[in-house]
């Protein structure tokens, strides 16, 4: 027999996942019961509509890029990469919350409709440029549904195929489905990254865009009993009261984070590389260090953490204030759609290559704040950051790399 309970997920907010059906979750500080999420239905999206109605056309194919050689002597021009962005967003109960943690606010006010937000404005800039995607997760959530393994369920797949003109297709989700159920971060990550790897071609350069408000759990195998755990509520007893419920709510760091080690540095032979980009809306989780904390090695371990310019920095993207919202997604998204480039001639020593714009010498940067870097060598990318990344995004701009090949 399945065990029941009502989903009223925290992270973030500090409330319950689960709480049983005779006691209200906790909201924030406030003991306020969760509000009733509004009535669902699945997103579909008809494709040439959403191009008719954005007046989408003659979008190029992204160029297939030659595969990259072993090193070879000499100067080559170097091509722009396409990019497929697939967005993993949390669907989660408390996504329904304010930023910072209220709960019971009107829609305009919620982190569901911040996040809408926000990528409405930043989409149509990239989105003749970049191929998105998008999986959602947990599935859509029935209101009044009590079944824990339904609110912890990430379907399988993804919800919108990576393709130009997306964004409007992406935002349809966010109109036709609403905030519920539990953090099922692992299984999300774990689908997008399935279908990217399915995906071959070297002209396109994968990348994972994680927006989530909080630590990861909704793992039923998790080694760790409720008696013991970290508990993702504020409320201790919420995970060791009834166990059976409460191993939905421990803290499900372990196996997330190495997930995302394995998506940005995979073991297994030729499998490509997918950074994760990690944006954390967390402006009520300054108390919950353990939960900043899982985020920061999860920005960490997925290859694109936040420059840290200043002491305390995180290493994820920190959201606190729609603006911030809105800067990290430009932050992150820009450099892909204009400054990742390619050579043909990978050097055996990384820095053995010079990089020039129009004939200009552009230094690297390790801390990718001004110059070049590689940003995945096994594939022969670089990617242009700064005043670099300005040059490099021109329309009619010559990119060229001189190659030697000594022995390391």
């Amino acid at each position: 027999m399945k065990s029941t309970a009502v989903v009223g997920r925290r992270t973030i907010a500090c409330i319950p996942l689960f709480a049983s059906l005779a006691i209200a979750g906790c909201g924030a500080k406030t003991g306020l019961r969760v509000p009733d999420a509004e009535p669902l239905e699945d997103a579909t999206v008809d494709a040439q509509d959403v191009l008719d109605a954005q007046d989408i056309v003659d979008v190029p194919d992204v160029p297939d890029v030659p595969d990259v050689q072993v090193c070879v002597p000499g100067r080559f021009d170097l091509e722009r990469r396409g990019a497929e962005v697939m967005f993993v967003i949390d669907r989660s109960n408390s996504m329904a919350f304010s930023l910072d943690g209220a709960v019971g606010v009107p829609i305009a006010q919620q982190r569901w409709t911040i996040l809408s937000n926000s990528l409405a404005r930043v989409l149509p800039m990239f989105e003749r440029t970049v191929s998105f995607g998008a999986k959602f997760y947990p599935q859509p959530i029935d209101p009044g549904n009590v079944d824990v393994e339904e609110n912890c369920t990430s379907r399988a797949g993804i919800d919108l195929e990576p393709a130009l003109g997306n964004g409007a297709a992406l935002l349809r989700f966010f109109t036709t489905t609403r905030p519920g159920g539990g953090t099922p971060t692992h299984d999300g990550l774990l689908q997008a990254s399935t279908y990217l790897r399915s995906r071959t071609n070297r002209g396109a350069a994968r990348y994972i865009v994680l927006a989530t408000d909080g630590g990861p759990n909704c793992n039923s195998r998790n080694p760790t009993p409720p008696s013991r755990c970290v508990c993702t509520s504020s409320d201790p007893g919420s995970c060791r009261n009834n166990p059976a419920v409460g191993i939905y709510n421990c803290l499900d760091d372990t196996r997330t984070v190495a997930l995302v080690r394995e998506i940005a540095t995979p073991t297994a032979p030729g499998a490509q590389p997918i950074p994760v980009y990690v944006v954390g809306l967390d402006g009520s989780m300054t108390m919950r260090t353990d939960l900043l904390a899982v985020l920061d090695e999860m920005a960490r371990v997925g290859g694109r953490p936040r420059p840290i310019v200043n002491p305390g920095d995180r290493a994820y993207y920190s959201v606190r204030t729609p603006g911030d919202l809105e800067r990290a997604f430009d932050t992150i998204v820009a450099p892909l759609a204009r400054c990742a480039y390619v050579t043909p001639s990978r050097p055996t020593n990384p820095d053995e290559i010079d990089i020039e714009i129009d004939g200009r010498l552009v230094s690297r940067d390790a801390t990718r704040v001004e110059g070049w870097d590689w940003t995945d060598r096994d594939f022969g990318e670089i990617t242009f950051y700064g005043m670099a990344c300005a040059r490099a995004a021109s329309a009619v701009v010559n990119v060229r790399a001189r190659v030697g090949c000594r022995d390391q």
